[in-house]
């Protein structure tokens, strides 16, 4: 995959990955709310921008940088495009680290699938799990393991994304036989509650009640009724209207969302549970995708550490990678003809916009959308210990390792 690499530089590879499940029509909404419950902040030359202006600030950023404009939005889009709108992060999300890295793409993420249903942007969001995790390992616990004995130089990632199912909520550690190998780790939900809280206005408390209601998890999804839509969808389709998000911002200053729903609940408290890493499943089989932190040699770094995830898992038709800092983010894909990236600025309206569509797409993305080829299904096997008695064995709630075997799927063919 990776001999005699040719890079391209690919301006709409986010669309190309992510542009059915993250639409920039979307994430403009989601900029939306997030104004509203202080993610984000925006000025207009140095002063802080009014809250009557929001809409047309998240207009212009998901709309200026594409010369393609219709007829309804031509001449606003002309006439914004001379303002000096200047977007920033909450401090909280931008640490300069791996763990502040961490903490930025998987608060993002999990804000924007929250904001996009109960806003009701995007109701087709609420049939997708929350299928993945932005990880970082103390470092009392070294680096991710060389997947390879190849002897070439490795550079494990700054950071990576695991499934969801590494995490586990406090009542099955304390059930496992193996419960020193559990690591807690914050949930990005404390995050959200504690420093966003608006994003949660829907499920006060959610998370208050979280030690008195833990026990088995099960989430139900409700259908979608709204299709997805495709990243070469109509224009019209994709690009946000200045009236859609000025009603939306007359609706999030009102506090009219859409009325609370019990799946989404049950998967936000899931969520919030989900305290403790399973150590088991820290290796490079199970990483979804590798990121390293921007710094001179980053594209190299992040050729490497892509070099080194294709090699441990040879099922994958493709994989994704992240550079990300302060001041960029930088999404990747390699495949078999070769490298593609793209790198956005962060602090402009447009880079925040990609940040959002990148987050949300990753973090909801399927096994497919992931880059595992469609030839091979997983499925859970359970390998019971043997410091287990029978009656353990038996039980149905025990807790063992679980790892993902691949099988070729000949139906597939």
């Amino acid at each position: 995959m990776f001999s005699n690499i040719h890079t391209d530089i690919t301006p709409d590879l986010v669309d190309q990955v992510f542009g059915k499940v993250a639409t920039t029509r979307l994430a403009s909404s989601i900029l939306l709310k997030f104004l509203h419950s202080n993610l984000l902040t925006v000025e207009l030359d140095g002063r802080e921008l009014p809250r009557d202006e929001w809409a047309e600030a998240c207009a212009l950023a998901a709309s200026l940088p594409d010369s393609r404009t219709d007829s309804t939005n031509g001449d606003l889009l002309f006439d914004l495009s001379k303002k000096n709108y200047t977007w920033k992060w909450s401090q909280i999300l931008n640490e300069n680290s791996a763990r502040g890295t961490e903490t930025f793409l998987n608060v993002v993420g999990l804000s924007a699938y929250i904001a996009a249903i109960t806003t009701g942007s995007a109701l087709e969001l609420s049939n997708r799990r929350v299928n993945t995790r932005f990880v970082t390992l103390p470092s009392s616990f070294g680096q991710l393991p060389d997947p390879t004995s190849s002897g070439i130089s490795y550079s494990p990632p700054h950071f990576f994304a695991l499934p969801s199912s590494s995490f586990e909520c406090e009542n099955t550690r304390n059930s496992s036989c193996r419960r020193d190998e559990f690591l807690e780790q914050p949930s990005p939900m404390c995050i959200i509650e504690e420093s966003f809280p608006s994003i949660l206005s829907r499920f006060p408390g959610i998370l208050s009640n979280t030690k008195r209601q833990e026990g088995p998890l099960q989430t139900e999804f409700f259908t979608a009724s709204d299709p997805d839509t495709d990243y070469d969808a109509p224009l019209d389709s994709v690009l946000p209207k200045r009236d859609e998000l000025i009603a939306l911002g007359a609706n999030l200053e009102a506090n009219i969302q859409c009325t609370a729903l019990p799946q989404l609940e049950q998967l936000l408290r899931e969520q919030s549970q989900r305290r403790f890493l399973d150590l088991s499943r820290v290796c490079a089989p199970e990483v979804l995708l590798s990121g390293v932190l921007c710094v001179d040699n980053f594209r190299e770094d992040m050729q490497t550490v892509m070099r080194h995830q294709r090699r441990s898992q040879p099922w994958l038709r493709f994989l994704l990678g992240l550079a990300i800092d302060e001041g960029k983010i930088g999404l990747f894909r390699a495949d078999a003809v070769g490298l593609q990236e793209c790198i956005f600025d962060r602090t402009t309206g447009y880079g925040i916009i990609q940040c959002i569509r990148i987050a949300l797409g990753i973090i909801v993305a399927t096994n497919q959308e992931i880059g595992i080829h469609p030839a091979f299904s997983f499925r859970e096997v359970v390998s019971t210990s043997h410091l287990e008695s029978d009656d353990e064995r038996g039980r149905s709630d025990s807790v063992s390792d679980d790892y993902a075997e691949f099988s070729l799927n000949t139906k597939a063919r």
